[in-house]
């Protein structure tokens, strides 16, 4: 009786139901105390509620109706001829069947537990499509209640599953019409799914609630023939502060899953994870409830475990045996121990590849024994309530698996010669395919529970062997090249082998012998390390930068195989990664690359630009800032040809990611508008995966993360899923016993014959594609040709004749202006007459002064246009620009942000400068001159770090003539970063200065020497080198001979010829004084030892510019002063 019946009030209702008291029975046993604390309400209340439940219960007790113990007896004899006539629902598997006694059985609770991966919600639709087969055929004909508490429920695979049972059902109809015997088959896709009634719960109170709630929707529902959670605890693995309260949450839900499967004669299939392990000898099964995990050990039962599964009938174990998928039944009143190999295929739930034509033979000898009627295939036989859905699976597998165009090779029902046996179901029902005494003994990494919806669906291109070699191939080549190095990461490649091979082999589209053919499929490692993975996979796909001697070079000098990748030393590599979070976020600025260029060159009849990124990443590279910068960013861009996975190892350095990351990636990347995917099997799950790439091809708004669940160090028997196999050899011993694990008996470096030759179609394809888009190209070329003049250019990095003449020149009489206000006239000149030319600010666009104003945002809807808003995400705003510089030479990306903010993105700029990424860095606020905002906002060090950084260009322009000589040196240099410290206050336009004197980075702009030698040498840059114009002016009207020298870039300087720069700054004068607004650190380089260096070697102040400059001896005064002390 439901407490919907007691005389309390809804609220008191509420609270019982919410905590798991939906009966009046529910309540017979507790005392007012427990009750009390379990509602969160006085004990006198509880006093209350209990009297109600002991009164109603007197009332039933005493009432007529035969309801009592007595009245209500059933003999055993009874319970086995009920038992004898229950439905059952076939799996689609004849080995699976047959150890269920011929399927899931109704008007019982069956609990199916298994690892992440292992095809438990596989099996749940397929039950769903399955309960619907036709009576006809040996069915039930009913419907399905499919409640999904993980998301994992996807309506495209019950199409597919759907589309399968409805071929298995006509070619058995086919076979039964050759005995005039034809069942109508009218099934549809869509009417199977009709027939499934879809829930989706998201708290365990919302479970609790629907549970409930069935038994109503199943009386107004009376053909739902099996109730499907997917999977039970879900809800419930969170800690409760009270676990004795969750043990009576699922007793009482348990409880009322049972009375409707006897009430309602439906079969009740409740899924579960577990995860497993081996201890001395003994299979352990853990049911996944978060820390307070309730424990069953296959040896020894744990009580405390039995509180649930005594609530089912049956409980099956779903596990691997090596790389096959398994059914165990652990728990059942009729079925013995057994168990038998399933495998999950496109078409849903199948037989084995193993299942021998013996083992149907078998199988049939069962029918003829469980169902005696079944040969004669009577019209009655078919129709009856003992199910033949068995049948039907056995024979659909039988045709498809077995057939053959010979007579002779047919399997008749009338020509079995069937031995005798006798017994019971409980002591007769041997799985023919393996023996009860098998154990799972598959270890399995554990995993969270998080939402998943990957599923199988893609056919295999190859035979599974022949991929595993291949995978094995790789996995070794990465062991073999670290171990003859005694240095490197082999962890990463043996786990994340298969994710690579159906990459590289299945998926991306390239050419080998042109790594640079640009309508390619990019892949970026952002887990930089495993790198030996990329290696590996290069070699085999036939890149002529990755032979085997580079391979035996890993990490060696003058190597093609660096320690991490490098697009500058190997073809093929994309980017440059390493330190964490920074491959991830160039990938975004390659996806963004491709999404612009689409928008703007594809046309209806000719998509030109089409082509994708992928990205692997690690843990480290999840717990990195910016990765979640940038990937915020792609979500808020809707970058649907970004595909990145996501090596879920759950290992570290320093040990398992417990110790310090527990957040659920999952939700986050949902949060930030990613499409998320679960690979729950990445060490051997292939169709998994190659499913999750198909489905991320399908959603194409958004990107998409695919959570692939590997082992790290998968093979290795003694350091596989621990820290010591991350980030070093091996070892000869471990070697040898990965070798024996593995079945892999070849020499080091080996690559087999039948892989090479696999591997080896790659190159004519890849060229084969590269020659498909170039006539693509030139039929676009005739129609478009403007466009693709443009593209063309982008493509090769060529800058269109006379582009310098657009830069706008300055004279002394123009207005003073600050250069951050001159830059922006440069960049909306330039933009007018370069197309590669897009970029934006990090939330600073009206101060960094960099708005196109011509363009309106690239955003999701509108990728065509050249403002990018990066948001307040420096880092993640730098790294994106190394992606789209990256992606074709003619994309000039540029970025901005105040000068202090680079300590931001810094990582990034330094990654700029070694992958030869030219980004142009606009860096406003550049000195104390910014003023009032103080020292936090005022770069002290920044110039002097940036010029010791290698190949980067530091400019500090003066004025607009210099600010667009600036410029073009940036543009020109496509290979090294150019940043530009622009000013915030407003300065003069000099006499003197040029674009041309700027691209020698140091040169004269004044002098009063008349060609003989100066008396001294006062050398600015920027903001004071107005400041050294005026002490000139100074020193002059007393005699002196003064040069005033602009030093923008101090890299271009040391760049020209010694002549040069003796014509510059000669060497016999050594009265040289300079001024810059920052560290002195470096300047007595330029000043040597018999100059001064005035700058400022501590933090800025808050206060109006001019007082700080006064303040801190930046003054013409304290020019002249230092200069006449040099005299």
């Amino acid at each position: 009786m439901e407490v919907a019946g007691l005389p309390i009030s809804p609220s008191q209702r509420g609270k019982l139901i919410s905590a798991g008291y939906t009966t009046i029975s529910s309540l017979t046993s507790l005392s007012p105390h427990h009750l009390a604390r379990d509602l969160n309400i006085p004990e006198e209340e509880a006093v209350q509620i209990l009297g109600a439940a002991a009164s109603h219960n007197s009332r039933l007790d005493t009432s007529d109706g035969g309801h009592s113990i007595v009245n209500g007896a059933q003999t055993a004899w009874d319970m086995f001829r009920e038992e004898q006539s229950s439905l059952r629902i076939t799996t689609s598997c004849a080995d699976f069947d047959n150890i269920l006694g011929g399927g899931i059985n109704c008007k019982e609770v069956t609990e199916i537990g298994g690892v992440p991966g292992i095809g438990k919600t596989q099996l749940g639709i397929q039950l769903a499509v399955n309960v619907q087969i036709p009576m006809g055929l040996g069915g039930l004909g009913g419907k399905a209640v499919y409640i999904d508490t993980e998301g994992s429920f996807m309506v495209e695979r019950a199409t597919q599953i759907a589309e399968a049972s409805i071929s298995d059902m006509l070619e058995y109809n086919n076979h039964l019409a050759k005995q005039n015997r034809v069942c109508q088959v009218k099934f549809k896709p869509a009417d199977i799914l009709e027939n499934i009634f879809y829930f989706r719960v998201c708290s365990y109170t919302e479970q609790m609630a629907l549970i409930n709630h069935l038994e109503k929707f199943i009386s107004d529902h009376k053909d739902v023939k099996i109730v499907i959670v997917d999977s039970v605890t879900f809800h419930f693995r969170q800690d409760f502060e009270d676990l004795a309260l969750r043990t009576r949450l699922l007793n009482g839900m348990a409880l009322k899953l049972m009375n409707l499967a006897k009430t309602f004669n439906v079969a009740v299939v409740i899924f579960n994870q577990v995860t497993t392990k081996l201890t001395e000898g003994s299979f352990q099964l853990a049911l996944a409830l978060g820390k307070s995990c309730f424990y069953c050990t296959l040896l020894s039962n744990d009580l405390s475990c039995d509180s649930w599964s005594h609530s089912c009938t049956n409980r099956i174990i779903l596990y691997w045996n090596e790389d096959e998928r398994n059914a165990y039944i652990d728990k059942s009143p009729s079925l013995r121990s057994a168990s038998a190999p399933f495998s999950v295929t496109c078409k849903g739930i199948r037989n084995t590849a193993t299942t021998t034509l013996l083992s149907i033979l078998s199988l049939f000898l069962f029918l003829s024994l469980t169902h005696p009627n079944l040969t004669k295939l009577t019209t009655t036989a078919m129709a009856s309530s003992s199910s033949l859905t068995l049948s039907q699976a056995i024979l659909a597998r039988a045709i498809s698996h077995h057939g053959s165009n010979s007579s002779s090779d047919r399997v008749s029902l009338s020509t079995l010669t069937i031995p005798t046996f006798s017994g019971l179901k409980s002591s007769s029902l041997a799985s023919s395919s393996s023996s009860s005494s098998a154990k799972p003994r598959r270890r399995v990494h554990s995993t969270r529970p998080v939402r998943a919806s990957a599923v199988e669906t893609l056919d295999k291109t190859t035979e599974t062997s022949l991929v595993e070699k291949s995978v094995n191939t790789i996995r070794f080549l990465a062991i073999d090249a670290v171990e003859k190095a005694n240095s490197g990461h082999p962890g990463l490649p043996m786990g994340c082998a298969p994710m690579g091979h159906i990459l590289y082999d299945e998926v991306m589209r390239y050419n080998p012998k042109n790594p640079y053919w640009f309508n390619r499929d990019r892949f970026v490692l952002s887990a930089g390390h495993g790198c030996m993975l990329q290696y590996a996979l290069l070699h085999l796909a036939g890149y002529d930068s990755v032979l085997e001697e580079d391979l035996k070079s890993f990490r060696q000098w003058g190597s093609r195989t660096p320690g991490h990748p490098e697009n500058f030393e190997t073809p093929g590599i994309e980017v440059t990664t390493g330190p964490l979070g920074q491959g991830i976020a160039n990938a975004v600025g390659l996806a963004l690359a491709e999404k612009h260029l689409a928008a703007r060159y594809n046309k209806p009849d000719s998509e030109i630009v089409d082509h994708y990124t992928y990205c692997i990443l690690g843990d480290g590279c999840q717990m990195e800032g910016i990765a979640n910068e940038a990937c915020s960013l792609a979500g808020h861009w809707g970058l649907g040809k970004l595909i990145a996975f996501y090596d879920d190892n759950h290992i570290s350095i320093d040990g398992d990611t417990d110790i310090a990351f527990t957040e659920s990636v999952d939700k986050r990347f949902e949060g930030l508008g990613w499409h998320i995917i679960w690979v729950k099997n990445g060490n051997t799950g292939y169709d998994e995966i190659r499913a999750a790439i198909k489905e991320a091809k399908a959603v194409t708004d958004k990107p998409t993360l695919i959570k692939v669940t590997t082992t790290i160090g998968y093979g290795s028997p003694n350091k596989s899923n621990s820290y010591s196999v991350h980030g070093s050899a091996l070892g000869a011993k471990e070697v040898d016993a990965t070798r024996k694990n593995l079945g892999w008996p070849f020499e080091p470096f080996h690559v087999p014959e039948d892989v090479k030759q696999h591997w080896s179609r790659h190159t004519p394809e890849g060229a084969a594609l590269e020659a498909e888009w170039s006539a693509k190209f030139a039929e676009y070329e005739k129609k478009y040709s403007e466009e693709a003049a443009e593209l063309k250019s982008i493509i090769s990095g060529e800058l269109p004749a006379g582009w310098e003449k657009a830069l706008p020149t300055y004279t002394p009489e123009s207005p003073a202006d600050a250069t951050r206000n001159l830059s922006q006239q440069n960049l909306n000149a330039l933009a007018k007459v370069l197309p590669g030319l897009l970029g934006g600010s990090a939330d600073l666009a009206s101060s960094n002064m960099t708005l196109l104003k011509m363009f309106g945002d690239f955003q999701k809807d509108t990728p065509e246009e050249r403002n990018v808003r990066f948001g307040v995400r420096e880092h993640g705003m730098g790294a994106i620009c190394n992606g789209i510089a990256l992606h074709s030479p003619g994309l000039i990306p540029y970025c901005a942000t105040f000068f202090v903010f680079t300590d931001y993105m810094r990582g990034a700029m330094r990654i700029s400068a070694l992958c030869e990424a030219g980004v142009i860095y606009v860096m406003t606020h550049d000195s104390i001159g910014l003023g009032e905002d103080g020292p936090t906002h005022q770069p002290i060090e920044h110039l002097a770090s940036f010029r010791a950084m290698p190949n980067t260009l530091m400019l500090r322009p003066a004025d607009g003539n210099e600010t667009a000589g600036a410029y073009k040196v940036a543009v020109l240099n496509r290979k090294r970063p150019s940043i530009l410290a622009l000013s915030r206050q407003k300065l003069p336009q000099l006499p003197g200065t040029s674009i041309e004197g700027v691209e020698k980075g140091g040169y004269t702009i004044s002098d009063n020497s008349s060609g003989n030698k100066p008396d001294v040498i006062l050398i600015g840059t920027g903001s004071e080198l107005e400041i050294a114009a005026k002490a000139a002016e100074e020193l002059r009207k007393e005699g002196k001979a003064v040069r005033v020298v602009s030093f923008v870039s101090w890299e271009l300087f040391e760049e020209q010829s010694d002549s040069y720069k003796e014509s510059v700054l000669p060497a016999s004068v050594t009265a040289r004084v300079s001024i810059e607004a920052g560290s002195t650190f470096g300047w007595h380089k330029i000043v040597g030892s018999g100059g001064k260096a005035i700058g400022i070697d501590h933090f800025g102040a808050s206060a109006p510019a001019p007082k700080i400059y006064q303040e801190f001896g930046i003054t013409a005064e304290a020019v002249v002063a230092a200069a006449k002390s040099l005299l």
